[in-house]
């Protein structure tokens, strides 16, 4: 299954990190709300981007193999 878990845990991972919410720390989610900013100033390029998501991908996929 962690085929398929992966993907989609990339995808909370940096939906999180949009938020500012993984600092290096413990985190959860708990279906509270959470306010967003999409002002362009604030949206980055798409090569960080990029970037980014390789590295969640990583972070991801070491999470996924300890448990």
């Amino acid at each position: 299954m962690s085929k398929h878990i992966q993907p989609r845990f990339t995808q909370v991972l940096m939906t999180c990190d949009q938020q500012g919410l993984i600092g290096g720390n413990m985190f959860t989610i708990d279906d509270c709300k959470i306010p967003s900013n999409v002002s362009k100033e604030w949206s980055g390029t798409r090569a960080k981007l990029t970037r980014k998501k390789a590295k969640l991908e990583r972070a991801s996929q070491r999470i996924i193999e300890r448990h």
